[in-house]
């Protein structure tokens, strides 16, 4: 997913309980043990949240160009990259 692109993607959710289709602006990937995770504000949800790179399902096409906000108020922990 390209920074600084509103984005659409389906997300598999763990345990079988079905995709939910998510609206975010994509701020980071941080990789947490075997696993990477794009940190993003979910713009229905009005927060930031994590989301597994696995279970993303990228939808096309690409969202308006956003502005970069502000970092979170304390990075994840773990490598990061932007």
């Amino acid at each position: 997913m390209s920074p600084h692109h509103r984005r659409s993607a389906l997300y598999r959710r763990n345990e079988g309980r079905g995709n939910t289709l998510r609206s975010v602006e994509p701020h980071t990937l941080a990789n947490f043990g075997r696993h990477w995770s794009l940190v993003a504000r979910d713009l229905g949800r009005t927060d930031w949240r994590t989301f597994r790179v696995d279970r993303l399902t990228p939808r096309t096409p690409n969202g308006p160009r956003v502005a970069l906000r502000c970092r979170l108020a304390t990075q994840p922990t773990g490598s990061t990259r932007s």
